[in-house]
Formats: structure tokens, sequence, C-alpha cells
């Protein structure tokens, strides 16, 4: 499943309600997100897989790209993957990267440790970088609202300060993933 991990039933009920409301605030087009997929697990980095409830197939919901690439026709044959996978050892399982194969999770592994060193446990550098990052993102949201740009164009100046801080904060080793 390529470190996608099943979500709790009440995870995957609040995904669903908060994509089909971003999608209704943002007027996506139903090619983007549509209203009869159903997300039941995620990388937790914005992709999730989604059941399209009228024909079954498990697709893949990528954040960044309109593409939706099926993963299985149907639950039935995923499950079926899946279990024929960790039978022959092909894929294990890890409670922190989901399904992989060993190779994927031994990288997700060894990315992880590598940025390790950046954030001590318990460090009040994260604390600072939060606030260093929530401070400009507030402040362009407020600028957003003063000027009357509407939601959608100020949510996205937001994010995109969000973004690029935390990119800095998370290259100088304030914080880790």
């Amino acid at each position: 499943m390529g470190g996608h991990r099943f979500l709790p039933l009440e995870e995957a009920r609040a995904e669903k309600r908060a994509m089909d409301q971003l999608a209704l605030d943002e007027g996506w087009e139903a090619s983007w997100w549509s209203p009869d997929w159903h997300p039941f697990a995620s990388d937790f980095a914005g992709q999730l897989l989604v059941v399209d409830a009228p024909t079954g197939r498990v697709l893949e919901f990528l954040h960044d790209d309109e593409a939706r690439p099926e993963i299985a026709p149907d639950l039935d044959r995923l499950i079926e993957r899946i279990w024929t996978a960790l039978h022959a050892g092909t894929h294990v399982y890890d409670p922190q990267f989901g399904i992989g194969t060993p190779d994927e999770i031994a990288a997700y592994h060894a990315a992880r440790a590598s940025y390790a060193h950046r954030a001590p446990k318990g460090s009040a550098r994260p604390n600072l970088a939060l606030v260093l990052m929530l401070i400009p993102t507030f402040g362009v949201l407020a600028l957003g609202m003063a000027l009357d740009l509407g939601p959608g164009p100020t949510s996205i100046a937001a994010g995109g300060v969000a973004l690029i801080l935390t990119g800095v904060f998370w290259r100088i080793g304030w914080i880790e993933f």
C-alpha cells in the first residue's frame, strides 16, 4: 500500500467530511474530488486511498495531481493483493510506515533517522518555529480578509506562506517530520 495506513472509522468519516467541504468551498470539479469517494487509508501527506461508491474501484487521491490511478478494481482484490504480498513475504507491516516492501520501509526509517538529529526531542525550537510560522500566516489571512480577497485566494496565500516557512524550518533543522 506504499506507506498508506488504514484509517480508523471515525478518522475516515472525518476525512470524508473535510474533503467534501473543501471541495465545496473551493469549487473543485468532480474530476478532482467526487462526493462518491470514501477515504479509508492515508499516507498522512495528502494522498488518500478511496473507494468510488458507484463502481467499487479503489483509487488513489493525489493531493497535487489530477491523476487518480486505480489501485484495484474493488476492495476484495485489494485485500487479496495485500494478503498475498504479506503471506509471500514480499511486503511487511510497519506501524509507522504501513504496508510496504522491506526496502521501502528501510528507506523510510533511514530517512527519518537522518533527520532525527536536527531537532532534539524536548527542544524549544519546534515551538518557536510554530510561532514564527503562525504570525505571518495569520497576518496574510488578516490582510486577505481586510482587502476582501475572498477565502480561496487568501487561504492559498496563507498556505503558501506556511509551506515556505515549514520548508525553511525543516531545512535548518528546527522541525522534523
